[in-house]
């Protein structure tokens, strides 16, 4: 970044936005249990159509299962991309305080 421009980067934010993304993974993971068996439901009758509507019906909530469960394990992904990075910045600020420390 040229003309002065200049990044700054708290860890501290990194960090308390990685706690906010756990914190909503662990409630898709929650309301994924605990509303699952809500939406497997079985047939209505034993004719065909319901027999049918119930196919579908656990095939969508089968499907709804897998990304809510794929979307809570990409937010605890990311949140902890998010405490690696505020670790390097804390890091990279320690050696950069220590060879200022030197130099001064």
């Amino acid at each position: 970044m040229g003309n002065g421009t200049f990044v700054f980067v708290s860890p501290a934010a990194l960090v308390a936005a990685a706690a906010q993304l756990d914190g909503i993974a662990e409630q898709i993971s929650i309301s994924r249990a605990a509303h699952s068996p809500t939406v497997h439901v079985m047939p209505a009758a034993l004719e065909e159509v319901s027999r049918s509507v119930s196919r579908n019906q656990h095939q969508v909530a089968d499907s709804f299962d897998i990304a809510a469960e794929t979307g809570a394990r990409e937010l605890r992904r990311a949140a902890e991309l998010l405490r690696v990075q505020a670790a390097a910045y804390l890091q990279q600020e320690i050696i950069t305080s220590a060879a200022l420390d030197i130099i001064l």
